[in-house]
C-alpha cells in the first residue's frame, strides 16, 4: 500500500490519542495498569511523523535519535491500515537507513502484543526483559 509521511501538526493530537489508545489499551491492561494520560503527557508533534494513505490519516511513528542508537519510540497502524505492508515498509526503510549509519536499533514491544513477531521477523533480538515489556535490539549492519 502506498503512503506518505508528514511531521506531525498539534492539530493531529486528537486523531494520534485516540489511536495509541485504540491500539494500546488492550495491550497494557492485559499486564499492567492503563493510563490515559500515557500519550498526553510525551506528545511533541515536531516529533512524530504521521503516516498517510491518499490523504487519510493511517498511523505514525516516533524516532529518537541516540548518540550510536536509533530508540523506535512508536510504531502505530490503525487497524484499517494493518495488514497491508506499511509498518514493515518503514522498518525496511529504519533498518537501511541505520545500516548505513552503523547505528543499533532499540524498541520496546508490550508483552502480549503481536508486533512483536513483526520484529522479530525482521531480526530484533530481546536484550532485557521486565514485567511489562521486551526490550528489542537489531545491528542492521552487521546484517549488510
Amino acid at each position: 500500500m502506498s503512503f506518505s509521511t508528514r511531521v506531525a501538526r498539534a492539530d493531529d493530537f486528537a486523531f494520534l490519542d485516540a489511536l495509541y489508545s485504540d491500539n494500546m489499551k488492550g495491550y497494557v491492561e492485559r499486564v499492567g495498569t492503563w493510563d490515559p494520560d500515557m500519550f498526553r503527557g510525551n506528545f511533541e508533534p515536531s516529533a512524530i511523523e504521521l503516516i498517510e494513505v491518499q490523504g487519510d490519516r493511517a498511523g505514525f511513528f516516533k524516532l529518537v535519535p541516540e548518540r550510536d542508537s536509533i530508540y523506535l519510540a512508536e510504531l502505530q497502524v490503525g487497524k484499517k491500515y494493518q495488514e497491508n505492508g506499511i509498518g514493515s515498509s518503514i522498518l525496511e526503510k529504519l533498518i537501511d537507513y541505520a545500516g548505513k549509519k552503523e547505528n543499533l536499533i532499540t524498541l520496546k514491544v508490550i508483552r502480549g502484543n503481536p508486533a512483536e513477531f513483526l520484529y522479530l521477523r525482521y531480526g530484533f533480538r530481546t536484550y532485557k526483559k521486565t514485567g511489562l515489556h521486551l526490550h528489542l535490539s537489531l545491528n542492521p549492519s552487521r546484517k549488510l
